[in-house]
């Protein structure tokens, strides 16, 4: 395991510039490389975490940022470490494949992502499930785009498990007709197992989904999953 730590705002990925953007970071995870501050991921899981002080906005390039390694992403808190994708893109693209992905993110803010596929902010889109864990984290305004694109903030693959603590899911949103879970996607998938979904101390409020048949303003998952919600509040969705 190793810690690799963000001390830029930008979103680049500018070799012997001295600084570390997130991008790079999660680059030297997935790859086993080697950043600008001399730390180098490894094959397990690696930790990601930001510099003292470095608080505001990463306003992403245009597109999505890909995962395919076990992974810990802290931030500073929701109102410090805000990922902003300004509807240009989706902002974390989870993939395989071969074999599964355990990915924790922890005091982010993930806004404004956008695709014209499936999940606004994250699709969760390994070959062999995974978990996927957000905590103290708020998603809000993030969209899928078009028909049968579901999962306006997250979209997780169904043999997948997703825990959902202390989280703020605010007006996020699909548009398209067979476009279920206003906010968090878990869709049927004849040849795999069920999800379990874990929702704890959250929010959600004013997330929506606007096209024919697509169930869940919320949240909407398949047959055969365990759904579990402890203390939340769901409301205006």
């Amino acid at each position: 395991m190793a810690t690799l730590t963000v001390n830029s705002l930008l979103d680049n990925t500018t070799a012997g510039d001295g600084l570390v953007t997130l991008r790079e970071a999660i680059a030297a995870a997935n790859d086993s490389t080697t950043t600008d501050l001399n730390q180098t991921g490894t094959a397990g899981h690696d930790d990601i975490v930001f510099a003292p002080g470095l608080n505001g906005s990463i306003l992403l390039g245009g597109s999505h940022i890909l995962i395919w390694q076990d992974l810990t992403i802290t931030g500073r808190g929701a109102a410090n470490t805000i990922i902003d994708a300004q509807q240009n893109s989706r902002i974390f693209l989870v993939v395989t494949a071969v074999g599964s992905v355990d990915l924790t993110l922890d005091s982010l803010k993930l806004t404004r992502g956008q695709s014209t596929l499936h999940g606004g902010a994250i699709r969760f889109a390994t070959t062999d499930g995974g978990l996927l864990t957000v905590r103290n984290s708020t998603f809000s305004g993030n969209s899928a785009i078009g028909d049968d694109h579901p999962g306006g903030a997250i979209y997780m693959t169904q043999n997948a498990d997703v825990v959902i603590e202390n989280c703020l899911f605010t007006g996020n949103y699909t548009t398209g007709s067979k476009s279920p879970g206003g906010a968090i996607a878990v869709p049927n998938a004849p040849s795999l197992t069920g999800s379990d979904i874990t929702v704890t101390g959250s929010t959600f409020t004013g997330n929506h989904t606007s096209g024919a048949s697509s169930d869940g303003g919320a949240i909407s998952t398949g047959d055969d999953f365990l759904v579990t919600i402890r203390n939340s509040i769901f409301h205006n969705n």
